[in-house]
């Protein structure tokens, strides 16, 4: 790749998009990340990463496949969950997930994915941007038996498990 001779990017290991990348800019993503063979955590829009010439770009799956963090910052696209269900798929090695979401309404469907299918999932945050009080029960037994459920989860793990509400930010500790 042309870049990766220009510039040595193999230290590299946090890759950010600022917010004002917009989606015409698509290719710029893929020569980046496919110039950064070490990067571990990933900041970009939603618009950005749930692009189909980004999400369903094979030649970026083995990069996504090395990911351990990866914080989504909303802007023109909502997170939805059926593209968390995709995003589960190309991101198996995640560790921390950060998201912004517009709205609590689609909180709890996300939490669920992220809990059953991430296995390596140890801490999610998640800012919310309404105002409204967090009605879904996200207890501590429900995340517990969720991830029970999904992996197994040890006597040793589930001492770890910690929820915690504050200032619009919803915060889940796995393990």
């Amino acid at each position: 790749d042309n870049l990766s001779r220009l510039v040595n990017l193999s230290n590299v290991d946090t890759v950010e998009f600022s917010r004002n990348n917009d989606i015409r800019r698509l290719n710029v993503i893929e020569r980046v990340l496919l110039a950064c063979p070490n990067v571990t955590t990933l900041i970009i829009n939603s618009s950005l990463l749930f692009s189909t010439k980004v999400l369903q770009n094979p030649s970026l799956w083995l990069t996504f496949n090395q990911l351990n963090k990866i914080r989504i910052l909303s802007d023109d696209v909502y997170i939805y969950p059926k593209y968390v269900s995709q995003f589960v798929q190309r991101f198996p090695s995640l560790t921390i997930v950060e998201l912004e979401v517009y709205s609590i309404d689609i909180l709890a469907p996300i939490v669920d994915i992220l809990l059953s299918e991430l296995s390596k999932l140890r801490l999610i945050v998640i800012q919310f941007r309404d105002n409204y009080r967090l009605s879904y029960p996200f207890s501590r037994k429900y995340i517990i038996d969720k991830r029970r459920q999904s992996f197994g989860l040890s006597k040793d793990n589930e001492d770890k498990v910690c929820i915690k509400l504050e200032n619009q930010t919803l915060y889940i500790r796995v393990a």
